[in-house]
């Protein structure tokens, strides 16, 4: 879907090869998933999902720019989406909804906010030494 722009799965050979194998591992173990909307044999869109366990971590949407009037990323994530609580799935973590740039279609369908947070604090023989904190 990327391919050619210079950014994200396809940006160049390198990272195709590389998502190319890391999806197809994960997804033959239950733990990724990858939908692409067609049209005539055309990709329109595509979206790339994280499993763990009953929740979906949406990772990565794409779409072509000729079909952008058509929204045809918004209409797979949707479907997934629906798709996704008809089976075992309670949660759909869209991972990207942060700050107050977060997409308007995104935030519009949740119905809370998590936030990540990471701790690391450590003592070295009687010296404390900073905490330091990463949001995620």
């Amino acid at each position: 879907m990327e391919g050619g722009c210079g950014i994200g799965v396809a940006k160049d050979e390198r990272h195709r090869a590389f998502y190319e194998d890391l999806l197809s591992r994960l997804a033959a173990k239950g733990q990724a998933i990858v939908c692409f909307l067609k049209s005539g044999g055309e990709d329109m869109a595509s979206v790339i999902n994280f499993l763990q366990k009953d929740v979906i971590f949406g990772r990565h949407t794409t779409y072509s720019p000729a079909h952008v009037a058509h929204s045809p990323g918004i209409l797979l994530q949707v479907e997934v989406i629906r798709n996704a609580f008809e089976q075992a799935y309670r949660e759909f973590d869209f991972l990207t909804m942060k700050g107050d740039g977060a997409s308007h279609a995104k935030s519009d369908w949740a119905n809370g906010r998590r936030e990540t947070v990471d701790w690391t604090g450590y003592r070295v023989r009687g010296r404390l030494l900073p905490l330091s904190r990463r949001n995620g």
